[in-house]
Parts: structure tokens; C-alpha cells; sequence
């Protein structure tokens, strides 16, 4: 029960009038300036913080019985649902409790939180001490929270081989698969429509120059190798859209829930971290529940008892990943389409590479949220072979994508998409690779692909062609698929075997099969 509640405000004043607190705007000498400030409110339990500027709640910290979580909301979602970052160590298996104190201090430019506590074993045991401090600031153009600061932990013992883990943090979120789902702007507000939602959508994570990317809904344990360099945790929020009443509950507005980026970085080069991912399916359809949680941890073994860590930390609204701008890049076409962020069949920005990049993204057809990767529109003036695929082939020209010859590389997709979708005249192939490869390995192959004729189909290993690329042995699909009386299945290129552009048939007929077709090669 809340008992007391205050605000707590601290000024500097300004000393020019070019410096002010977040996001200000204006032009000239007049500048906007916005002020930070602090709610505490107290209870019983504990405490909670909730960081403002000017008028904007935009994160909420609480410690509650000595277990402290951050709770982002940069966007126009207030609420206190969404990815939580529950903050403290401690050592796998324990009931979190422990934390002692927070403290804020309000300043123009920042607010600065202090964070001290002991570390958690067991069931109300402790094996040593921590402390935090985090430095926060909120753009308000961009909508978006951003923290940078140390956490030091100290442990009474070194960890042993038999110890249980020391875990650096927790973060926890929600999946749901398979539920009632309220229409989004492209879909039939008629239909009942069984999907997946929840806080998050996916996590992606970058160490030494590897990206893994874990969706709770195909893997419901995930348990990283060991690395000695930072780590990134990237925790991409969603578009949340249960439609609670066809479960006969009380109507829920859609929401868009804020993802977290967490940036770890040891700076003893002698620390060795690893991740753990569970996502709990007995609780995949309960609106409640938090059912994904991930947790770093150190290896056992190691001699020190001191580990010292650097933090940077970020949180943006989904709302301002539309595509409009580079600013505004999001992950992909079929993110921005299930985001409920789509303007329809066109040219957006995307967050692939290294940079974000413009692409053309398909919004309507099979489903929507597919980007253009290939367009061979003049097939009788390129032989296509795998070095394109590995290089592409001349730049894009996304403002009339039926004219010209040009292909991506391949290797911007790779952690990027899990399926790949032909369009030959009235003929349309959708593809995935085989378990063992890659996209690109699967595009400079002959016997890489699986096959299905919908993208919500079962996908097949067809009778692979002895040459060429993608495409099947002669009269697989006639022989094998009903009504398909194709001699093979569409080829994407011939290696060096004479034939230019696509292969084969520009209808499901027996009679066409040649070389020098003109096809678009889309991905998702």
C-alpha cells in the first residue's frame, strides 16, 4: 500500500543559452528548455521512482521487497507492462532480494540514479555486494531513453566449477503464440485471426562479430557458447494486439511496447560470459504472465571475485520505426507491416548492414511485409552465377524496380530473413534453406533449398537439378505436386551454364521451359 508520496526536483540553472535538459528545440538564441525531474512514491514494500521530462513519464525504476526493475516506456504506452530489466546479480536459482538503496539526483542535462545491494543466493542468502550508478537522458524527437554508467560486483568466495551461476541481470518480457489477434491496419476487421504478439518480438544478440537471433516461438531453450568481448542484447519490442474480448475479457487496447538494448561490456579481458534463453510454453497464451526470460552469467572457475562491467543502455518506442527516414530505419518489411506501421507497397528504410538502407517493400501480396532483392527484368543481358548473389549485381533503382538488372548481396540478409519468395510470370516459388545452410549458401546452390507453393505451406526437399541455381530435377513438380505441371521448379540463375536470366516456366503448363526469364526474388 502506498503511504507517501512526493516529488523530488533539483534545478541547475542554466548557463547558456545553448545548453538544455531533453530534447529541446528551436532556432536562433531561443532555445526550448525542458526540465528532468524525479516521483517518489513510497510504501510499504518499497519504492518506486518514475523518471519524467517536462511532462513525460518515461521510464519507471522500482524496488520492491530488494528486487529492482526498469521498466522503459519512451512512446505514447504510459503503462507499466512491457520488457522489464530487473537489475541486479545473483546467483542462479536464488529469490531475488537484497537491493538497499536507490538514490536520485536530478540535474539539467541528466538524472543520475545510485544503486547499492547484496548479492542474492538461495532461498534469503547473500554471497557478497553490488552497486550501480546510470546516468539517464530522454530525447523527446526520437523517443528514446538512453543510460550509460558501471555496475561492480564483489563476491565473498571465487566461483567454483560446482557453484551454481552468477547471473548479471535478468531481463523478462512476454510471448504469446497463438491467440486471438486484433486486426491490423492491412487485415479483414471481420476475420478472426490467430497470430503471435507480446512485448517482444525477437532477440538479437552481437559478440565478436557473431549475430544470433533467438524467437521464443521456434526455440524454447537457448544456452549461448562462451566469449570474452562485450555483448549486445537487442530485445525488439512489438505491436501488442490481443484481442482479449474474443476470450471473453475485458477489451485491451493495442499498445506499442518499447524493446531494450543492453551493451555489457567486462573490462577485465579475463571474464568469460554467456546467456541463457528460456521462453516457458505452458504459459504461451496467459496475458499475465512474463514467460521469456534471459540472463547473462559468468563462468565458474575463474579466480577473480571483483567484476567490474561498463553499461550503455537504450530503449525507443516501436512507434518511430515506420521506415520514413534513416532515423527511423525499422528491422525489416515484415516488421514494420506487423507493427502496424505500413504506408502501403513502396520504398522504406531498413536497419541491415552496417547502415540503414532504402529497399522496396511488397505490404500486399502473400501476406504482406516482403523486400525486393533481386529484380532480372531484362534477362537476355545477364548470365546470373553465384558471384552475384555473393556480390550483387549493379545498384538497385527502387523507383521503377520492372526496369533494369540488379541484385543485393547476399550477405546483408543473412541473419535477416527466414524465407525467400520467386515471382516468374504467373508462377510463385517460396523457398527456405535447408537446415545445414544459409541464405546465401542456399542462392549459390543447387541442392540447398526446401520447397512449398505457399508461404504457409509445408516445405519440401524436391529432387535436386544436377546444375543451375535453385530450381529441381526434370519433371519433379509434375510428377510430384498436384496440380503443377511444370517440367521443374523455377532456377534463379545458371552458373556458367549458358542460360540467361531465370528458368523455367511462366505458368504451371507443361508446354513452357526455357531459359532468358525475367523474375523478382523477394525475402522476409
Amino acid at each position: 500500500m502506498l503511504i507517501k508520496k512526493f516529488s523530488m526536483i533539483f534545478f541547475i540553472c542554466l548557463i547558456c543559452p545553448s545548453i538544455f535538459s531533453c530534447g529541446g528545440v528551436g532556432d536562433g538564441l531561443e532555445k526550448a528548455v525542458f526540465h528532468y525531474s524525479v516521483e517518489t512514491i513510497e510504501g510499504d514494500d518499497g519504492v518506486e521512482l518514475r523518471l519524467f521530462c517536462d511532462e513525460n513519464h518515461f521510464l519507471t525504476m522500482t524496488n520492491h521487497n530488494g528486487v529492482l526493475e526498469i521498466i522503459p516506456h519512451p512512446g505514447t504506452d504510459q503503462t507499466d507492462s512491457g520488457t522489464v530489466w530487473v537489475a541486479q546479480p545473483y546467483i542462479q536459482g536464488a529469490i531475488l532480494g537484497h537491493t538497499s538503496t536507490t538514490t536520485p539526483l536530478v540535474y539539467t542535462d541528466m538524472i543520475n540514479i545510485k544503486i547499492i545491494g547484496q548479492v542474492s543466493k538461495a532461498a534469503d542468502e547473500s554471497i557478497g555486494f553490488w552497486s550501480m550508478e546510470l546516468d539517464f537522458t530522454y530525447d523527446m524527437d526520437r523517443h528514446e531513453i538512453s543510460a550509460t554508467g558501471q555496475s561492480v560486483i564483489s563476491i565473498s568466495n571465487p566461483l567454483s566449477t560446482s557453484d551454481n551461476k552468477l547471473c548479471l541481470f535478468k531481463l523478462e518480457s512476454q510471448y504469446l503464440k497463438d491467440v486471438p489477434l486484433l486486426p491490423l491496419n492491412h487485415q479483414n476487421s471481420s476475420q478472426t485471426i490467430i497470430g503471435d504478439t507480446g512485448w517482444l518480438e525477437k532477440l538479437i544478440t552481437r559478440s565478436s562479430n557473431i549475430t544470433q537471433t533467438w524467437l521464443p516461438a521456434q526455440q524454447s531453450l537457448f544456452i549461448s557458447d562462451y566469449f570474452q568481448n562485450d555483448v549486445i542484447f537487442d530485445m525488439i519490442g512489438d505491436y501488442f494486439h490481443p484481442d482479449t474480448a474474443y476470450s471473453g475479457l475485458s477489451p485491451l487496447p493495442p499498445k506499442y511496447k518499447a524493446g531494450i538494448t543492453l551493451n555489457i561490456k567486462p573490462q577485465d579481458n579475463h571474464i568469460q560470459l554467456a546467456y541463457e534463453c528460456t521462453y516457458d510454453t505452458e504459459k504461451q497464451d496467459e496475458l499475465s504472465s512474463k514467460n521469456v526470460l534471459i540472463s547473462p552469467f559468468v563462468r565458474s572457475g575463474t579466480s577473480l571475485t571483483d567484476f567490474h562491467f561498463d553499461i550503455v543502455f537504450s530503449s525507443r518506442s516501436i512507434e518511430q520505426e515506420n521506415g520514413t527516414t534513416s532515423d527511423n530505419a525499422g528491422s525489416s518489411c515484415n516488421t514494420i507491416l506487423n507493427h502496424n506501421l505500413s504506408q502501403g507497397d513502396g520504398i522504406y528504410w531498413v536497419d541491415i548492414g552496417e547502415n540503414p538502407t532504402q529497399v522496396y517493400c511488397d505490404m500486399s501480396t502473400n501476406d504482406g511485409g516482403w523486400m525486393l532483392y533481386a529484380s532480372i527484368n531484362q534477362p537476355q543481358d545477364v548470365e546470373i552465377i553465384e558471384n552475384n548473389y555473393k556480390k550483387g549485381l549493379l545498384l538497385a533503382d527502387l523507383s521503377n524496380i520492372d526496369a533494369g538488372n540488379w541484385i543485393l548481396p547476399a550477405y546483408m540478409f543473412d541473419q535477416k530473413i527466414s524465407m525467400m519468395r520467386l515471382n516468374m510470370g504467373d508462377v510463385t516459388d517460396f523457398f527456405i534453406p535447408e537446415s545445414s545452410c544459409s541464405f546465401e549458401r542456399m542462392l549459390i546452390s543447387n541442392d540447398c533449398h526446401l520447397w512449398a507453393s505457399s508461404p504457409s505451406g509445408t516445405f519440401e526437399k524436391p529432387q535436386y537439378s544436377s546444375s543451375g541455381l535453385g530450381g529441381s530435377a526434370y519433371d519433379w513438380p509434375r510428377l510430384s505436386v498436384d496440380g503443377d505441371d511444370r517440367h521443374t521448379l523455377s532456377f534463379w540463375g545458371s552458373n556458367n551454364n549458358g542460360g540467361s536470366g531465370g528458368c523455367c516456366s511462366l505458368s504451371h503448363l507443361s508446354l513452357e521451359y526455357s531459359w532468358g526469364r525475367s523474375f523478382k526474388l523477394w525475402v522476409r
